[in-house]
């Protein structure tokens, strides 16, 4: 029930502010050449344009949450979208950085985790030598593989909801993790 009514009450901030879906668009146009290209296979130049889009889509994604809870109330516009994303941007560029450098941590402690967990279980299998403990081996990895890639699922999803913490929360960029995680 609650998600038809933020649902109604979308198409309502649509219907009565056009211009936010203009908002939304250009967030769309700065992405898509990104996506179309990584689609295409062409080497390089996606993640060149991924690098560029990196400091361009804060500003443009803070404009666009600035207008969306504007318009919740009262009639927004294009000051809006500039004025929320120019006080906004250094706060949601920081907690992209903090998102990426947590990515980074994770993979090196998930590589570390697993790289000990072969050596321990490596040692196992050569004092068993069976059949059975190469069996186990394998399962064992995969549990372990698959558990480190829930627990980074797990973290991402409360992640997500900094950017709308920043702009609607009024918080910084630390304080958004911690708003978005619920603690």
């Amino acid at each position: 029930m609650a998600t038809i009514r933020s649902l109604t009450e979308s198409f309502g901030v649509l219907k009565r502010n056009p211009v936010v879906f203009l908002a939304g668009l250009v967030y769309a146009v700065i992405l898509l050449p990104q996506t179309a290209l990584s689609l295409m296979e062409i080497p390089l130049l996606p993640q060149a344009l991924q690098a560029l889009t990196f400091f361009i889509t804060p500003f443009v994604l803070a404009g666009l949450l600035g207008m969306v809870y504007e318009g919740r109330v009262r009639s927004t516009g294009i000051g809006t979208f500039v004025k929320i994303g120019k006080s906004k941007y250094l706060s949601l560029l920081g907690a992209n950085l903090i998102q990426v450098a947590l990515g980074i941590i994770f993979g090196i402690v998930s590589f570390f985790v697993l790289l000990a967990l072969v050596f321990v279980l490596g040692i196992g299998i050569t004092t068993t030598s069976s059949d059975s403990g190469i069996a186990a081996f394998g399962v064992t990895f995969v549990v372990a593989v698959a558990g480190l890639v829930l627990v980074y699922l797990l973290v991402q999803f409360f992640l997500q909801f900094y950017a709308p913490a920043i702009v609607v929360d009024n918080v910084g960029a630390v304080g958004a993790t911690v708003v978005a995680s619920g603690s």
